[in-house]
C-alpha cells in the first residue's frame, strides 16, 4: 500500500509537468491503474495539510471527478463510503483562512458532493447526519471567538453557497442561523464591514435567489436588517468603499425575493439610504447603488412609504441631485463618472408615472415654492436646481393638472424669469420648454402667462454675441425656440392672434444677416413661419416685412456651399411660399419673379437636387398663376416623378445623417412633391390629367411608406387624383384599387397618434366610400376591418378628456384637442356610410360594442348630471346611425338617452347643442319607439323651457319645436297639458323661425284632438297666426297652412260652443293610427294640403353632417326640406 502511496504521488506530480507527455501519461496511468477505492482513499488521504499545496490540488481535482458520479459513489462499501466522509471532513477541519483558495474551493467542493449524495440516497436510514455535522462544525467556527476561525467559516460557507446551490438551499433555514448569528457577533466585537461581514452577506445574496422559497422563519432575518444597514454605513465612510456592492447586492435581493422582510423594516432601511443619496462626499458608485436601491424599494412598497411618511424625505433627496449638477456646472466638475443625476432623473420619472399626479404636484409644490418665494434664503444654486427639477416633475405626469395647480406651477417659472441671477432665469426658461412640451393641452389655457416669458427671454437675450455663441449655448438657445415653434403650432389661431404683436416685432430682428449667425436666423424662422401658417390672412400686416427678409436670407444662403446655408435657403423658400396662404393678392406680383427662378433651376441641372427647394413654392403658385404653367409642366412632372422615384428606391430624406445639423430640419422631399401633385389636380386639372396614371402609380407606392407625412401626403393627394379618375372607373378597377389601398391605409390608421394626421387619412376614406362604384362590392373585403377601426378611434381619450372638468375652454385653444373633435365628427360621417354598407344586421355588432364603451367609459358621470365636451360628441357620433341599424337601434335608446339628458342642461353651449341634434335624430327615427323617448327626457326638455333655464332664446325655441315633433309623430304617449303648456309659454318664437313649420302641425293636432288643453291658450295662437299672416303675402308658401290651422280653430270653436263639454281625450281611440302625418283616413286634415312634408321630407337626409351652434350663427337641428324653403322666403 505504500508503494502506492508513492506511486500516487509521483503520478500526481507529474500531472504538474511542464512536458506535455510525461502530464499526459500520467493522467492516463491515473485513470487505468488507479482508479479503485484504495486509491480514491489514497487521494482522500492526501488532501491533509501535510502535503504540499500543489499535491493538495491535483488530489482534490481528481478526486472531484471520481466522487461526482452517483453510481460510483454507491458502487463503495459502506466502510468505504464512511472512511471517504471521515477523511474529507478532517481534511475540511484542516483547511486555515490563509490557505491557498483554490484547495479551499476544491475541498468544500468534495465535500458538498458527498453531502449531496447523502441526500439522494434514500436506503440509508441515517441519512443527513454528516451534512448535519458539517454544517454544525461550520456553524461553530463561524461563531467561535477567534477571529481567524470566523474568518474560515465565512469563506467555508460562501464556498458552500458558490459551489453547490442545490444542497445549500435545503439548509436555508441553519445557514439563515449563521449568517444572522454572525453579523450580530461581527457587531459586538467592532467587525461589520471586515471580510466576515462581507462574506456573509455575500452568501445570503448568492442563496436566496433559488433558495428563499425553503426558508421556514423569516423573523430572525428582517430583525437582521438593521445590522446589514449598519454594516453599509460602515463600508460607505472607509476608504476606498469598493466593498458596498455586496451589501447592495443583498439589500436588491431581500427587495425581490423576500419581500415581506424588507416591508416591516421600511423605516431602517430609508433612514440610512437618504443620506447616502445626499452626502456628495461618498463615491458616485455607492451612491449610484443606493438611488437604484430606492427606485426597487418605490416598485415593491410606494403605499407603504407614503403611509410611512417618506415620500416628501424622497422628494427632497432626488431635489438634491438637481441642485448638485447646477453646483457642479458653476465649478466646471466633469470627472467622467457615472452620472448620478441621470440615475435621479430615472427613478423620479419612474416615481411619477406610478403615482397620482395630483398627489405628487401637491407634495412637490410644497417643497418648491417656498425656495422660490424666499429667494433672500436660498442660494441662486439651489433655486436654479429647483427649476431643473420642476422640469422633470411636468415630463413625468401621467394625467392633467388641474387649473390651480397650473397657475402654480406657472408662478415658480415666472418668479425664476424674473430672477435677478442669470443662472435662475436660464434654468426657468428650459423649465418653461419642458412644460410646453409635456403639458400638452392643458398649457394652451396659460397663453397669456407663457408668452410674458418667452418675450422676457427675446428681449434679453444679447443678438450681437449670437455668432460667437459656443454648442452649448446653441443648444440652450434651440430649447427656448423649439418650445416656442412648439406653442405656437398647439394653439388655436384664435388663441394665438391676441399674441401675434407681441411676437413679431422681437423675432424680425433675429432674422436680420448682420446681427445673427445662421444658426440663430434659422431657429427664428422656423418661428416665423409657424405663425403665418398658423394665422393665414391675420399674418397680412406682416407680409412685406416678412417676404422682404426671406427674399433677402434667400439670395444671401445661396452665396455659400456649406450644409447650413443651404437648409436656410430651403426654409426661406417654404416661407415665402407660406406667404402664399396669407395673402394672394400681394402674392401675386411676386408670382412671375418665383416662376422665373423655378425655371432657371431647371435650366441649370437635370437632378432633383436643384428644383426640390421650390416644391413648396410650385404648389402654391398654380392658385395664383395658373397659365404659367403651360408650357413647362411636361418637365415640372416629370422632375416631380423623378425625385419621387429615387427617393423611394433610398428610401428616404435626400439630407444627410451624419452630420452636424441633420436633425433641424428633418424632412422628406416626397411629401413636398405630393403636395405639388394635389395642388395640380385642384387647381391645373386639365395640364394633370394625362399624366394622372403614372402620379396614381407613385402615389400608391408613397402609402406604403413608413414615415406618417409622406403617408397622409400620399393619401391626400390620392383622393384628388382619384377625382380625376371617377368618370372611367370600372367597378374592377375600384376593387384593384381597394386591395391596393385599404391594407395601408388601415395600417396606417391603427398606428397613428397624431389625430391631425389621421383626420386627413379618413377623409380619403370618406371619398373612396362616397364614390358606388367603391361602395358596392370593392368595399365588401374591408367593411369589417373599418368598423373596428371607427371603434378604436371612438376610443381614443386624451387625457384632459379622462376628467370631469370643463373641456370647452381647451377645445377653444389647444390645437390638438381641436383636432381630435374633427376626428370624432368625420366618424360621425363615414360610420353611417359603412352602416348601409353592411347592412343593419352585422352593424348592430359593431354598434353594440361603440355604446358599451359609450355607457362604460363616458357617461359614468351622468349620476352626476355632468358630460363633457368629448362625450357629447360621442353620443351625438352614435345617434346619428340609427336610421342604417333600422329595428336593430331599439335596444340603445336608453343608454344614448341618458347622454342627451345630461347634455341638455350642461353648462357648456356646444354640449347642449349636440345633445339637440342628436334628440332629433332620434326622434325622427324612433318609429314606434318613440314612447320610451317621450318617457326618458320629457322632463329634461321640460325644465329646459321654464323662466330661469340656462338656455339661449335660439336652443328655447329649437327645444319647442321638438316638443311639437314628439306630439306630431306619437301624441297619445305625450304628457299634452305640461307640453301644451310650456308651447304656448314659449311662442311666439324671437330667433329660429323655422321652427313655425313644426309648431303650425303641432297645434293642427292639438286643436284637433286637444281642445280642451289648448283652448285656455286659444288668444296667444291667435295672436300668433294674425302676427304671422300679416307679415306674409297671399301666395306665400305657408299663408295656407295658418289658415286651414286658423279654420279648423274656428271648427273646433264652434263645436265647443254647441256641446258646452271638455274635451280632454283623443275623439276616436279605437281606429285612430299612430303617425298622424303618414294617415290615409285624414282628409279632412291634409287633403287639401299639397305642400305638406311626407314622413321621408320629414326624416331629412341623416347623412348630411350637423350644423353645431357658432357663436348662436348656426342652428345646431337640421332642418327639413320644407323648412328650408320657408327659411328662404
Amino acid at each position: 500500500m505504500s508503494h502506492k502511496k508513492k506511486m500516487l504521488k509521483l503520478l500526481l506530480s507529474n500531472t504538474l509537468s511542464t512536458h506535455i507527455e510525461i502530464k499526459q501519461k500520467a493522467f492516463e496511468e491515473l485513470e487505468s491503474s488507479f482508479c479503485d477505492a484504495e486509491s480514491t482513499l489514497a487521494l482522500c488521504e492526501l488532501l491533509g495539510l501535510q502535503h504540499p499545496a500543489e499535491l493538495r490540488l491535483c488530489a482534490a481535482e481528481i478526486l472531484t471527478k471520481r466522487l461526482s458520479s452517483f453510481e460510483q459513489w454507491k458502487e463503495l462499501s459502506t466502510d468505504k463510503q464512511g472512511n471517504v466522509q471521515t477523511m474529507l471532513f478532517q481534511a475540511l477541519q484542516s483547511l486555515s483562512d490563509c490557505e491557498d483558495l483554490a484547495v479551499q474551493q476544491l475541498i468544500v467542493h468534495n465535500v458538498s458532493i458527498l453531502m449531496e449524495h447523502e441526500r439522494t440516497n434514500s436506503n440509508d436510514g441515517n441519512e443527513g447526519r454528516w451534512t448535519d455535522a458539517v454544517f454544525q462544525y461550520v456553524e461553530a467556527i463561524c461563531l467561535s471567538s477567534e477571529i481567524e476561525l470566523r474568518k474560515l467559516g465565512a469563506t467555508v460557507l460562501a464556498l458552500m453557497a458558490d459551489v453547490s446551490p442545490d444542497v445549500f438551499i435545503q439548509q436555508m433555514d441553519r445557514a439563515q442561523r449563521i449568517v444572522v448569528n454572525g453579523l450580530r457577533l461581527a457587531d459586538e466585537r467592532n467587525l461589520l464591514g471586515t471580510t466576515i461581514s462581507e462574506c456573509l452577506c455575500k452568501v445570503w445574496s448568492r442563496s436566496l435567489s433559488s433558495g428563499h422559497s425553503h426558508l421556514t422563519d423569516r423573523t430572525a432575518l428582517s430583525a437582521s436588517l438593521p445590522l446589514v444597514m449598519k454594516t453599509l454605513r460602515v463600508i460607505a465612510a472607509q476608504e476606498p468603499p469598493d466593498q458596498g456592492n455586496v451589501i447592495f447586492e443583498l439589500l436588491h435581493n431581500l427587495v425581490e425575493f423576500t419581500p415581506q422582510v424588507v416591508q416591516p423594516q421600511l423605516p431602517v432601511v430609508l433612514e440610512d439610504l437618504l443620506p447616502m443619496i445626499e452626502d456628495i462626499t461618498l463615491s458616485k458608485a455607492l451612491r449610484l447603488d443606493s438611488i437604484e436601491l430606492l427606485g426597487c424599494l418605490l416598485l415593491l412598497s410606494r403605499r407603504d412609504i407614503i403611509r410611512l411618511g417618506f415620500m416628501n424625505r424622497i422628494l427632497i433627496s432626488l431635489h438634491s441631485l438637481f441642485v448638485e449638477r447646477v453646483m457642479d456646472l458653476e465649478n466646471e466638475i466633469d470627472d467622467g463618472k457615472p452620472d448620478v443625476l441621470a440615475a435621479g432623473i430615472h427613478v423620479l420619472l419612474e416615481l411619477l408615472q406610478q403615482s397620482s399626479t395630483a398627489k405628487m404636484a401637491s407634495r412637490a409644490l410644497q417643497l418648491i415654492e417656498p425656495i422660490m418665494q424666499e429667494q433672500e434664503q436660498h442660494s441662486e444654486t439651489r433655486r436654479s436646481g429647483t427649476q431643473y427639477f420642476l422640469a422633470v416633475l411636468v415630463e413625468g405626469f401621467v394625467h392633467q393638472l388641474d387649473p390651480p395647480t397650473m397657475n402654480r406651477f406657472m408662478a415658480i417659472v415666472q418668479s425664476g424669469h424674473s430672477d435677478s441671477s442669470l443662472v435662475v432665469r436660464r434654468s426657468s426658461y428650459f423649465a418653461m420648454s419642458k412644460m410646453v412640451e409635456c403639458l400638452q393641452p392643458e398649457i394652451t389655457q396659460q397663453a397669456d402667462a407663457v408668452f410674458p416669458i418667452f418675450y422676457n427671454y427675446l428681449d434679453t437675450d444679447t443678438r450681437s454675441e449670437n455668432k460667437r455663441l459656443s454648442k452649448g449655448e446653441l443648444t440652450k438657445n434651440s430649447d427656448i425656440f423649439y418650445a416656442l415653434e412648439t406653442f405656437i403650432e398647439s394653439l388655436r389661431p384664435r388663441a394665438l392672434g391676441a399674441h401675434l404683436a407681441g411676437l413679431m416685432p422681437r423675432l424680425l430682428p433675429y432674422v436680420q444677416s448682420a446681427d445673427n449667425s445662421l444658426w440663430m436666423q434659422h431657429l427664428a424662422l422656423r418661428c416665423i413661419a409657424a405663425l403665418a401658417r398658423k394665422m393665414k390672412t391675420e399674418f397680412e400686416p406682416y407680409f412685406d416685412a416678412v417676404c422682404d427678409v426671406a427674399r433677402a436670407l434667400t439670395n444671401t444662403a445661396a452665396d455659400g456651399n456649406d450644409e447650413l446655408r443651404t437648409i436656410l435657403r430651403a426654409q426661406c423658400l417654404k416661407l415665402v411660399a407660406t406667404l402664399a396662404r396669407v395673402s394672394r393678392e400681394k402674392f401675386a406680383p411676386f408670382s412671375p419673379q418665383l416662376m422665373d427662378l423655378t425655371m432657371e433651376l431647371m435650366h441649370d441641372t437635370d437632378t432633383a437636387e436643384g428644383l426640390i427647394f421650390m416644391y413648396p413654392m410650385m404648389a402654391e403658385l398654380p392658385a395664383v398663376v395658373p397659365e404659367k404653367f403651360k408650357e413647362p409642366f411636361p418637365v415640372i412632372i416629370r422632375n416631380l416623378f423623378k425625385t419621387i422615384d429615387r427617393l423611394n428606391a433610398d428610401g428616404g430624406s435626400t439630407h444627410s445623417s451624419s452630420n452636424t445639423f441633420a436633425d433641424i430640419e428633418d424632412t422628406d422631399e416626397r411629401e413636398d412633391a405630393l403636395r405639388c401633385i394635389q395642388s395640380f389636380a385642384v387647381h391645373l386639372p386639365d395640364l394633370l390629367f394625362p399624366y394622372r396614371s403614372k402620379a396614381l402609380r407613385r402615389a400608391l407606392k408613397c402609402v406604403s411608406q413608413k414615415k406618417e407625412l409622406v403617408q397622409r401626403a400620399a393619401f391626400e393627394s390620392l383622393s384628388k387624383i382619384l377625382q380625376l379618375e371617377w368618370k372611367c372607373w370600372s367597378h374592377r378597377k375600384a376593387k384593384k384599387l381597394c386591395r391596393k389601398v385599404f391594407p395601408p391605409l388601415l395600417e396606417f390608421m391603427e398606428s397613428s397618434t397624431d389625430a391631425a394626421n389621421a383626420s386627413a387619412v379618413l377623409s380619403c376614406v370618406q371619398l373612396l366610400l362616397e364614390n358606388p362604384k367603391i361602395q358596392c362590392r370593392a368595399l365588401r373585403g374591408y367593411a369589417r376591418e373599418l368598423l373596428c377601426l371607427m371603434q378604436k378611434i371612438l376610443q381614443r381619450q386624451l387625457r384632459c378628456q379622462a376628467v370631469n372638468d370643463d373641456t370647452q375652454r381647451l377645445e377653444t385653444c389647444s390645437e390638438i384637442v381641436y383636432q381630435e373633435k374633427q376626428l370624432l365628427e368625420l366618424v360621425g360621417d363615414v360610420l353611417p356610410i359603412l352602416g348601409y354598407t353592411e347592412g343593419s344586421k352585422e352593424f348592430d355588432v359593431y354598434f353594440r360594442r361603440l355604446v358599451m364603451h359609450c355607457e362604460r367609459r363616458c357617461l359614468r358621470q351622468l349620476e352626476e348630471g355632468n358630460i363633457t365636451s368629448h362625450q357629447s360628441l360621442i353620443v351625438n357620433v352614435l345617434s346619428r346611425c340609427f336610421v342604417q341599424l333600422g329595428n336593430k337601434g331599439r335596444p340603445y335608446y336608453n343608454i344614448l338617452c341618458n347622454g342627451i339628458i345630461a347634455g341638455l342642461l350642461d353648462d357648456q353651449q356646444e354640449v347642449r347643442q349636440r345633445s339637440l341634434f342628436s334628440l332629433k335624430v332620434m326622434i325622427l327615427n324612433a318609429k314606434n319607439m318613440l314612447k320610451h323617448i317621450i318617457n326618458a327626457v320629457s322632463n329634461t326638455m321640460l325644465t329646459a323651457l321654464k323662466p330661469d333655464t340656462l338656455l339661449s332664446l335660439e336652443e328655447q325655441d329649437h327645444v319647442c319645436g321638438l316638443l311639437c315633433l314628439m306630439i306630431i309623430i306619437d301624441h297619445r304617449h305625450c304628457p299634452i297639458e305640461p307640453f301644451v303648456e310650456a308651447i304656448s309659454r314659449h311662442i311666439p318664437f324671437t330667433v329660429v323661425r323655422t321652427e313655425y313649420v313644426t309648431v303650425s302641425r303641432c297645434l293642427m293636432v292639438l286643436f284637433e284632438h286637444y281642445y280642451g288643453y289648448i283652448r285656455p291658450h286659444l288668444s296667444k295662437v291667435l295672436q300668433l297666426i294674425n302676427s304671422l299672416l300679416n307679415r306674409r303675402e297671399r301666395s306665400d308658401h305657408w299663408y295656407l297652412k295658418w289658415s286651414k290651422l286658423l279654420l279648423l280653430i274656428r271648427k273646433k270653436h264652434s263645436e265647443f260652443r254647441i256641446n258646452d263639454t271638455k274635451q280632454t281625450e283623443p275623439l276616436s281611440n279605437e281606429g285612430e293610427k299612430l303617425e298622424l302625418f303618414s294617415r290615409k283616413d285624414l282628409p279632412h286634415l291634409l287633403s287639401d294640403d299639397k305642400d305638406a312634408p311626407k314622413q321621408p321630407q320629414l326624416l331629412m337626409d341623416l347623412r348630411e353632417k350637423p350644423k353645431l351652434c357658432n357663436g348662436g350663427r348656426e342652428s345646431p337641428v337640421l332642418c327639413t326640406e320644407a323648412e328650408e324653403k320657408d327659411q328662404h322666403s
